[in-house]
């Protein structure tokens, strides 16, 4: 793709996001011609007749089997991570906090291409997946674990929530055998009164948080919960 088709791939792409407010501030789109690079090609750039790289560089790229950039780079010295596309376009920078890449390459990669099939790819601010997710050609929402993982149970136009779905799909795969796992409704919301077996149900708000006293199971229907 040229530049100029590929800018204005990713202008109508930032155009596409805003409009459907599913943005998110934390991963940079790089803007204008975008720099292409071969990881290997680079790393064998900085090193000496003898295979020795320098002290002094900052960075010495990591690179996947097929030559091009590993999506988890450090910085030499300081330790700090960034993310960076198969070409080397740093689009997270260098930070402590950084736990995951791939969220943040797979969103560059749709806006890079402009093809929104299937979902946009939000990141949370510690740059997992976001656990809700929006498919602009169908109108469907999904839930996604933080790895990425669609919670199929979770996916259509009916979802307007994913916190339940995604605390519900941990315990459900959770090898803990009594783990607590919530109730939901097909919207993704928490159902007013939750229950842990053999331990009683409770009164929940919206976020799934325990609002009133403990009742047997057996009483359930005696719960205040509005």
């Amino acid at each position: 793709m040229g530049a100029l088709s590929q800018n204005t791939a990713i202008l109508l792409a930032i155009t596409i996001c805003w409009a459907l407010t599913v943005c998110d501030a934390v991963v940079s789109i790089p803007a204008g011609p975008l720099k292409s690079r071969n990881c290997t090609e680079h790393l064998n750039s900085l090193k000496d007749s003898s295979g020795k790289i320098a002290g002094n560089e900052t960075w010495i790229p990591k690179c996947d089997a097929d030559g091009t950039y590993a999506d988890t780079q450090m910085k030499r010295k300081s330790g700090l991570k960034f993310c960076v596309s198969k070409d080397g376009n740093i689009l997270v920078a260098p930070q402590r906090s950084l736990s995951a890449c791939d969220c943040p390459r797979k969103r560059f990669e749709k806006f890079q291409t402009g093809n929104f099939d299937g979902y946009i790819h939000r990141c949370d601010t510690d740059f997992t997946y976001a656990v809700l997710q929006f498919n602009p050609l169908t109108n469907a929402t999904l839930c996604l674990m933080k790895e990425g993982d669609v919670i199929e149970a979770y996916s259509g136009p009916q979802i307007v929530a994913c916190k339940c779905p995604r605390t519900w799909y941990e315990a459900k795969t959770s090898p803990l055998p009594d783990r607590y796992t919530p109730q939901c409704h097909p919207d993704g919301t928490f159902k007013l009164i939750q229950c842990h077996r053999g331990r009683g149900c409770w009164c929940a708000n919206s976020e799934g948080e325990q609002i009133s006293k403990i009742l047997p199971e057996t009483q359930a229907d005696r719960l205040p919960c509005q």
